[in-house]
């Protein structure tokens, strides 16, 4: 059950691009005062592996040589550092998780133990990455401060994967799943302050967290949950201060919420439903892409008042800025982005 979610989970990592309203973002010359926009995720090569990489202000910077398949699924932009987080697989063994900084890669499990990185967060000196690592009694949701693993507290024979690592002052939020062995029940969402549990769903239908946004005393996170027991059917939904509200009708497999972002008073949520990439403010739906092709946003992200979202739609890397889709790659390879981040230099 748990190794199908994480497969999941990657089959949806999506990109999140972040451009001025006024500037294309395949302009590689920003103007003055324009910010920054910079985009993880990872594109296929000739040979069929994954290469990590990702854009500033559309030019790819790739961080491995596309010998081993990996993922680039986070990214954050501190003063002239860019960091990055992901995994690698280790020849023809598991995934190493790994956190690339300025383009040098630090490996935070072994290559015995599979691992990712999802998300990561930094303050001041301090790195945080959130993602899993296969031990041999299962897979956990693992929490990392500088290339040191931080357990979150966990019950007897529960297991899980973490999704989404986010900074308030001196605390750390961190979100996924869990599941208990021998499984009696779905997976419950669940996000930990520093290393205390929540449980946002009670295992009664199958739930996980992909995102979690703090502003000030309130608490928001994203997911999914099923609508009956066994239905394979989701509701893309959001909690705020553990009161849910769903997003989507819950009458396809489909329904996912992604991101979420806190802004100027409003709660913007991305992913999609089926094949249609979608928006949500305040609950409010915005169609971003038709359901013509596979889409979905992985991303979205505020920065004064411009919204971006990151796209991904038939096998291309794209942004979405205040209803405005660019591409980041063509078509040639498949390219799927997974988190953007935008600073004003």
């Amino acid at each position: 059950m748990i190794k199908n979610i994480l497969i999941t989970v990657l089959s949806f990592v999506v990109l999140i691009v972040i451009t001025s309203c006024k500037k294309n973002i395949a302009d590689n010359s920003p103007a003055d005062n324009s910010p920054d926009v910079y985009v993880a995720g990872h594109e296929k090569n000739a040979a069929g592996a994954f290469v990590a990489k990702y854009w500033k202000n559309g030019t790819p910077i790739n961080l491995t040589d596309g010998t081993n398949t990996a993922y680039a699924l986070s990214i954050v932009v501190s003063g002239n550092d860019v960091y990055v987080g992901g995994g690698e697989l280790n020849g023809s063994g598991p995934y190493i998780a790994k956190i690339w900084k300025n383009g040098i890669a630090t490996n935070l499990t072994n290559g015995i133990n599979n691992g990712l990185v999802h998300s990561i967060a930094v303050s001041g000196s301090d790195v945080y990455a959130a993602g899993f690592e296969r031990l041999p009694v299962g897979e956990i949701p693992r929490l990392w401060k500088n290339g040191v693993p931080v357990n979150l507290t966990l019950g007897a024979n529960e297991f899980g994967g973490a999704h989404s690592v986010f900074l308030s002052g001196a605390d750390v939020y961190v979100a996924g799943f869990t599941i208990v062995h021998p499984v009696t029940g779905g997976p419950v969402a669940k996000y930990w302050k520093n290393g205390v549990p929540f449980s946002l769903t009670d295992g009664t239908r199958r739930a996980s967290l992909r995102s979690i946004f703090v502003s000030g005393n309130d608490v928001y996170a994203a997911g999914h949950e099923e609508t009956t027991p066994g239905s394979s059917k989701f509701f893309a939904k959001y909690w705020h201060n553990g009161t849910a509200f769903n997003l989507t009708a819950g009458t396809t497999p489909e329904e996912i919420a992604n991101s979420i972002f806190v802004a100027n008073g409003n709660v913007y949520v991305g992913g999609g439903i089926q094949t249609s990439a979608k928006l949500w403010v305040n609950g409010v739906l915005t169609n971003i892409t038709s359901n013509a092709y596979a889409s979905s946003v992985s991303s979205v992200f505020v920065h004064g008042s411009d919204v971006y979202a990151a796209v991904y739609e038939n096998s291309m890397a794209k942004i979405w800025v205040n209803n405005n889709l660019t591409r980041l790659t063509d078509s040639t390879y498949l390219a799927i982005p997974s988190s953007v981040y935008v600073v004003t230099p």
